[in-house]
């Protein structure tokens, strides 16, 4: 039972990892393409969640690269992956806001 609990657990953290990037992703490309302050409920909302979604785009690569380290840096890792596509996403909206 416990061989499969520490299987599970790459594949979990890739996930858990994953979905939260793509939902930071989300609201990061809406909060630029969309007026906030239009609704004062948004706006709320919008100025709840940035501290938290900034923190997301700091932690999450750190997380995925510790996972990458426990898999010893081997390049087939689902972790190696999701860093490339961190770094894409950033690079590519970081081109994109600043034109």
């Amino acid at each position: 039972m416990k061989a499969s609990r520490t299987e599970n657990q790459p594949n979990l953290s890739f996930r858990v990892i994953l979905l939260g990037y793509v939902i930071t992703m989300i609201f990061w490309i809406l909060v630029q393409n969309l007026d906030v302050y239009r609704f004062a409920i948004v706006g709320a909302l919008y100025e709840i969640l940035w501290l938290p979604m900034l923190a997301t785009i700091i932690l999450l690569p750190s997380a995925a690269f510790y996972f990458w380290y426990k898999d010893k840096f081997n390049i087939n890792s689902i972790f190696f992956y999701l860093l490339l596509v961190f770094v894409f996403t950033t690079g590519v909206s970081y081109f994109l806001i600043s034109e």
